[in-house]
């Protein structure tokens, strides 16, 4: 195991290296993931494989939670996402939340799992940036963002299943 979490960092310039690299660090995942995005980014995050894993890992254990904070969830809701429609069943270990009116701003995207992988890209609208299984120096700084803006955010109202 040690030898799979050597340093692995490389760029990333595609969809597909983000949708690659968002898989390797689900893969890696075994109680958290955090995901800050501009829109649940269709074609990455709404992959079959990577829901699948985010399924896996929310199941895998009553401790698991998979936090996502997303700037605009409107097109995920319009057009359709997987990882939407799996927090909306697994709403105890999958939620979504609105980032707080100060953080709005914020351009960039990132996943970090388990307080060691980081998949970032300063600009979440573009798709270069760079993803490394094993920094967790890097990880739990940006974790620490992340928890701030979580515990300052609401639950999207948009994303909460209709028990109807």
């Amino acid at each position: 195991m040690a030898e799979e979490q050597a340093d692995t960092f490389r760029r990333i310039e595609t969809r597909s290296d983000s949708r690659d690299a968002a898989i390797e660090l689900a893969k890696i995942a075994r109680r958290t993931l955090a995901i800050f995005t501009q829109d649940m980014e269709p074609g990455v995050l709404d992959d079959p494989e990577f829901v699948d894993l985010v399924k896996e890992l929310a199941l895998g254990s009553r401790f698991a939670r998979v936090n996502i904070l997303c700037v605009d969830i409107t097109r995920a809701i319009k057009e359709g996402n997987r990882l939407l429609d799996l927090s909306r069943r697994l709403t105890s270990f999958v939620e979504i939340r609105e980032p707080h009116k100060d953080f709005k701003g914020m351009q960039e995207a990132f996943i970090i799992a388990d307080e060691t992988g980081l998949l970032h890209r300063k600009l979440g609208g573009r798709w270069d940036g760079f993803v490394n299984t094993s920094d967790p120096m890097l990880a739990r700084e940006k974790l620490k963002l992340f928890n701030d803006i979580w515990q300052r955010s609401d639950q999207h109202s948009d994303t909460r299943r209709l028990g109807i």
